[in-house]
């Protein structure tokens, strides 16, 4: 009986096991970084002397005012730069998705607190004149940036191939075969099309980090 119920049990929990592997595998199906980020000290108000009001008696006779001393200087110890806030970070990320780029386009985005997620797209055209597979389509990835005090991380993941016709659709680009087969997308191009999407990637990430870097620029304001 003791051994029915450790098969048993075995198999129940043998989907756990499964899927935390799964979720294993995927988490190195990425790029992924954590960067550190300051941003400018807000400058501290200048101290104020308080006004010094004149004081009557009963009769209307003025009685000598004693002056306070005026409050101390405090001196600014601190350095001109601070670690960046989450709402800073928050902002320059929603600031980066909304700002077009000509290389790729960013769609289906949203921040909900400290976090920004979109999808990216690129197009993807064979170096061949004609070549053997028909993979002409896009290179599509997501990205998350979640913002923390002083530092933000960025993940790329679920990078894909997707033909315009989709019999050649090589799919996540860190498999080794591609979703439609060996027979349907050579090596060769599948290589090829594995390279374009990492490399978009870093593109992606290279514009991402030089925005994260600096304050959203103001906008002046209108005379109207």
């Amino acid at each position: 009986m003791k051994k029915l119920l450790v098969v048993v049990a075995f198999f129940l929990a043998a989907p756990f096991v499964s899927n935390a592997q799964e979720e294993e595998e995927d988490a190195s199906k990425m790029v992924r970084e954590v960067i550190s980020v300051e941003m400018e000290r807000p400058t501290p108000a200048p101290v104020v002397a308080a006004a010094v009001e004149e004081v009557k008696g009963k009769k209307g006779k003025k009685k000598p005012v004693v002056e306070e001393p005026p409050p101390e200087e405090v001196i600014d110890t601190l350095g001109s730069t601070m670690p960046a806030t989450i709402a800073e970070l928050s902002k320059r990320a929603n600031y980066w998705y909304t700002t077009k780029n000509k290389k790729f386009e960013k769609s289906s985005g949203g921040g909900s607190g400290s976090q920004v997620v979109c999808n990216v797209k690129f197009n993807y055209k064979p170096k061949e004149l004609n070549p053997a597979n028909d993979v002409e389509g896009d290179i599509t990835m997501r990205v998350t940036i979640d913002c923390k005090e002083g530092k933000y991380r960025y993940t790329i993941d679920k990078i894909e191939h997707v033909s315009k016709r989709g019999k050649c659709s090589g799919g996540d680009v860190f498999n080794e075969v591609p979703t439609c087969g060996s027979m349907n997308l050579n090596s060769v191009i599948w290589k090829q099309i594995k390279s374009a999407g990492l490399s978009s990637a870093k593109i992606v990430a290279e514009d991402l980090k030089a925005k994260m870097a600096k304050p959203v620029p103001t906008v002046g304001k209108s005379d109207w």
